[in-house]
């Protein structure tokens, strides 16, 4: 109940999942319409109150055929993921990634948490990699190879939405020749050619 508090908390305090760095809507549609696509996954967490953070993934492939929300969050007694920006490491790749953060006071401590925006590319180098580290603030965590195991099915239902359901890539109308094109029929004629 309290991890359900807290994260709606986060989507009220921060402009919802889909928003930009500055807390617009990434779109008016996106503000209106819930992500369709979601992953939560837990990981081992020394310093949460219960053991164990939440790595939270979302998207609405339908509008964004690119871009993944990420809520890294943990039951805490005091803020500390305050410095705005997570490394994320897989397999050796490491990148750096601006995040927004905050923490939902809750009756025992905080549920410190961060957002950033991911790209799809990025979940799917998570699903294929050995291993899956994150750096938020001189916090180190891993995703356990267990819990990866759910972005096959985010990759997965991710591409049949936004494959299937966006628009499609704007595309010219094809040369067909002169036998295809349109002609006005004269009352006069057979409405078929006669045969030659």
């Amino acid at each position: 109940m309290q991890r359900s508090l807290a994260i709606a908390a986060l989507g009220l305090a921060f402009g919802g999942w889909h928003a930009d760095a500055g807390g617009r809507p990434a779109s008016e549609e996106a503000a209106v319409r819930a992500p369709t696509v979601r992953a939560h996954l837990r990981y081992p967490a020394e310093r949460s109150t219960v053991g164990w953070g939440t790595f939270d993934l979302s998207a609405s492939p339908e509008d964004d055929e690119i871009r993944v929300d990420l809520l890294v969050g943990v039951p805490a007694r005091e803020r500390r993921w305050s410095c705005g920006e997570l490394d994320l490491d897989i397999d050796g790749h490491l990148e750096r990634i601006e995040t927004r953060g905050g923490s939902v006071p809750m009756e025992t401590g905080v549920f410190d948490a961060v957002t950033a925006a991911l790209t799809i590319e990025h979940v799917r180098a998570m699903a294929r990699a050995r291993h899956v580290r994150l750096s938020i603030c001189g916090d180190e965590l891993a995703l356990p190879p267990e819990e990866r195991r759910q972005l096959d099915a985010f990759v997965r239902d991710f591409d049949d939405i936004g494959l299937y359901v966006s628009p499609s890539a704007p595309a010219p109308p094809p040369r067909l020749g002169p036998e295809h094109e349109w002609r006005i029929w004269e009352p006069t004629e057979a409405p078929y050619p006669a045969p030659a």
